[in-house]
């Protein structure tokens, strides 16, 4: 089996494109995997053209010999550029093996562990406060979520006070929490938008609420930092989601500086890549919560779900909200969710099809990720 076409496609999803490669062979099977990274589609798409040079006439049998030989013919390597167009690939090479065996992925990938793959929520944020925690309250109730991940509110002037995000973080959390009572996990993301100093205070103010994780409390290079608010905080602590490959990961996990890595499977290199990042932190007692925002697509859950069902320290996985209104008909299938679980799937490979009459319906159409200031008019991480 040789590859023939390396075909990129790039889905408009309101808030971003989704980026998606088709991967054509001689012997009538396809593979489809993501590579969707927010404001950079046709930088994927044009990543993915140039990749498939390294492709045409290869056998996409071996995802692990794909993936070193893009990894390793590229003179300057890495970067989420790259790994992103690799994840893509390799997501795709793992759908073609599935189905040419006649088996689910997560079949291919050792023992499984578990039947089923606990899902967390993510926090609405489409309207006003109140609307969002009354829908928020009624995900984890339609849907049965165990959990539910919040997240700073966005400035209405892109303008961050430290103050006030601190304690609009602690007065929505704390609602949250009251509301929820305190048999549902709840977790904060803060995409690392304040210094260190002012992360420690909202972690103690925010410890009586006894969350199961803080997210990227520092960005993903201030290792020292990230040191820095594990050493003045009780909550657990996760990163990941901008770390790639298993490389960025080792010192992190080596230092023992979270409780949950979070390799985002659209990112870090696929599910070849997740694998060894999992391998990695379970050698340290350390979890994993793969990340997956509404910036991916149903794809990228399902992938993660294969590659959770064998992973002995798998946490769980992000599940984003319903965004666009289209998001469940892009697929001919679904991702099967109950009682705030995926269940492994038994179709071959991955397990999804695109449809093309959605796919036409949304073309691609620019997307600039809004900024954020901080009080003296400087651009601050957002």
């Amino acid at each position: 089996m040789k590859i023939t076409r390396v075909q990129p496609v790039i889905v408009h999803a309101g808030k971003g494109n989704w980026v998606f490669v088709k991967i054509d062979t001689d012997a009538g099977i396809s593979g489809l995997g993501e590579g969707s990274l927010l404001g950079k589609a046709q930088t994927i798409a044009a990543g993915l053209d140039d990749a498939a040079r390294y492709l045409i006439g290869r056998s996409p049998l071996d995802p692990e010999w794909i993936w070193n030989l893009i990894f390793e013919s590229d003179r300057y390597r890495g970067g989420p550029i790259l790994t992103t167009v690799i994840s893509a690939i390799d997501l795709a090479c793992w759908d073609i093996l599935g189905k040419y065996q006649d088996k689910p992925v997560w079949q291919l990938l050792g023992d499984k562990i578990r039947d089923e793959v606990p899902l967390y929520g993510r926090l609405c944020k489409s309207g006003t406060p109140e609307e969002n925690f009354d829908a928020n309250l009624a995900l984890l109730n339609e849907k049965g979520y165990r959990a539910i991940k919040a997240g700073f509110e966005l400035p209405k002037d892109h303008v961050v006070d430290e103050k006030t995000v601190i304690q609009d973080c602690v007065d929505n959390l704390s609602r949250l929490r009251e509301a929820g009572g305190p048999d549902f996990d709840l977790c904060l993301d803060t995409h690392a938008m304040l210094p260190a100093a002012s992360v420690i205070r909202l972690a103690r103010a925010l410890e009586p609420l006894n969350l199961q994780f803080l997210e990227e409390p520092v960005a993903p290079e201030d290792i020292d930092g990230l040191q820095r608010v594990r050493d003045n905080t009780s909550i657990p602590l996760a990163t990941g989601e901008r770390l790639m490959p298993r490389f960025a990961f080792k010192p992190i996990i080596d230092r023992h500086l979270v409780d949950f890595v979070q390799p985002d499977i659209c990112h870090c290199g696929g599910i070849t890549e997740i694998k060894k990042i999992a391998a990695l932190a379970a050698a340290k007692q350390i979890r994993i919560a793969p990340h997956n925002p509404g910036s991916h697509s149903e794809l990228a859950t399902m992938a993660s779900v294969h590659a959770a069902a064998v992973m002995p320290n798998f946490a769980s996985l992000e599940h984003p909200a319903d965004h666009p209104p289209w998001r469940y008909e892009l697929f001919n299938e679904l991702v099967e969710v109950q009682n705030g679980a995926a269940r492994l799937p038994d179709r071959p490979g991955l397990g999804l099809t695109l449809r093309d009459d959605i796919v036409d319906a949304h073309p691609y159409e620019p997307y600039t990720r809004h900024s954020l200031f901080t009080t003296d008019g400087r651009p601050t991480p957002s």
